[in-house]
């Protein structure tokens, strides 16, 4: 089983797309690492369906704010605007949460 768990910060505001039941939204995560002296940015596109689309609901996180989420690696296929085949990875999130609880939030 092709499981991961990540976390990082929001890159931008998320994308909310759907109405009512069929709701669903996609967020970029991004995480610094260091290679050697080099500081470079990881950024992962997030889906976030079902329980991890209430999940956000519940913590709306915005962008810059600290979350981890849990999920499954995928591989989208798709042409782009040259016609030429391109492969982009993506998490199909399970679970997501806010870790930096605001103060005026409860804490679980």
């Amino acid at each position: 089983m092709n499981r991961i768990t990540l976390s990082g910060n929001l890159a931008k505001d998320p994308l909310l797309m759907g109405e009512g039941e069929s709701r669903w939204g996609v967020i970029r995560i991004a995480q610094n690492f260091k290679r050697g002296e080099d500081l470079r940015t990881l950024f992962i596109d997030v889906k976030l369906f079902g329980g991890a689309f209430r999940d956000f609901e519940y913590y709306t996180p915005e962008k810059g704010d600290k979350v981890v989420v849990t999920g499954r690696l995928t591989c989208d296929e798709y042409k782009d605007g040259n016609d030429v085949n391109r492969v982009s990875m993506a998490i199909n999130a399970d679970s997501l949460m806010k870790a930096d609880v605001k103060k005026n939030e409860p804490e679980f």
